[in-house]
């Protein structure tokens, strides 16, 4: 059985209830009222912090742009997690403000469309989308749009993923990374890291049962497209670098290391790296975690780098 290290089970029992209690039974109209109330965190200071919006295909989108300073290596696309029905831009800050000092890149974080008012293919859309346009207008929000990666966590590991499949598939634009952190990426639930007993701190598996189907809508007839569930997809090859961050004691481990495997079998160029006894969401935790601040330098380390080299990406 997984387990939890000894400092994540001291942290998972001091929140109790809000580390099993699921969305479920919740419901998404408290769940998106819970998160109106958290104060953002704003660490680390930046250079500038804006938000701005631009008209996608659904229409407009809003982001939030944070610059560290001049010289940057280039831009991050992020996507959010929150299993595609929650999740706000203020809920991300403290994860976007650190990647953006640590690998002096300028940061965008897409506010897409929530299921389930918005389904399939809405925020793959909207992700998609916010690629397209900073390629062509990065100028007008200050960063450049030919230097680009997607980083994404959970739900928004997902969108990343799938965004980096249509940019091969349309022919861009080019991305240099992907950065896939607790990715979702497939409705299977007979996976080992579904059944372990030691697994399901603060997601558990009938959560993703409930984000799936606000997703993908009844019958899930989207299933099979990988845009929705980039675990479908019959070739992999050809899609920009990747790493993918996974955590033990994590529901959605095992499809994660599973994908880093077919990227790799696919001759992508792919990091992985699995936290030993940590949990899904771990990495929002840099106030209680060493795993947590290391996993997010690990994130920065990896954008930057692969930012900086020539003649990656799709």
């Amino acid at each position: 059985m997984r387990r939890l290290t000894p400092e994540a089970e001291v942290l998972v029992d001091s929140l109790g209830a809000m580390a099993e209690e699921s969305i479920a039974d919740v419901g998404v109209d408290a769940a998106r009222e819970q998160e109106i109330g958290l104060e953002p965190d704003r660490e680390p200071s930046l250079g500038s912090v804006r938000d701005a919006t631009f008209e996608g295909s659904g229409g407009d989108v809003p982001v939030r742009v944070y610059r560290p300073g001049a010289g940057t290596v280039g831009t991050v696309v992020f996507f959010h997690g929150g299993g595609w029905v929650t999740g706000t831009l203020d809920a991300a800050e403290g994860f976007c403000r650190s990647v953006a000092a640590q690998a002096h890149a300028d940061v965008v974080s897409v506010g897409y469309r929530l299921a389930p008012e918005h389904r399939f293919p809405a925020a793959a859309d909207d992700c998609y989308d916010s690629l397209t346009w900073l390629e062509d207008n990065g100028d007008s929000v200050g960063v450049d749009g030919s230097r680009l990666a997607v980083c994404g966590s959970s739900s928004g590991g997902n969108l990343a993923a799938s965004a980096a499949l249509t940019a091969r598939d349309r022919g861009g634009p080019r991305l240099h990374a992907q950065a896939l952190v607790c990715p979702a990426l497939d409705t299977r639930t007979d996976r080992p890291s579904h059944t372990d007993p030691g697994t399901g701190h603060f997601l558990g598996t009938r959560d993703m049962e409930f984000f799936w189907d606000c997703y993908l809508g009844e019958g899930r007839a989207p299933a099979t497209d990988p845009r929705a569930v980039p675990m479908t997809a019959d070739d992999l090859s050809g899609v920009a670098p990747a790493l993918v961050v996974t955590a033990e004691c994590d529901i959605l481990q095992s499809e994660g290391s599973a994908y880093a495997e077919g990227l790799r079998e696919a001759g992508v160029e792919v990091e992985s790296s699995n936290y030993t006894g940590m949990f899904h969401g771990f990495y929002g935790f840099t106030n209680d975690l060493e795993d947590a601040r290391r996993c997010v330098s690990h994130v920065a380390g990896y954008l930057a780098t692969q930012l900086k080299r020539q003649g990656s990406g799709s």
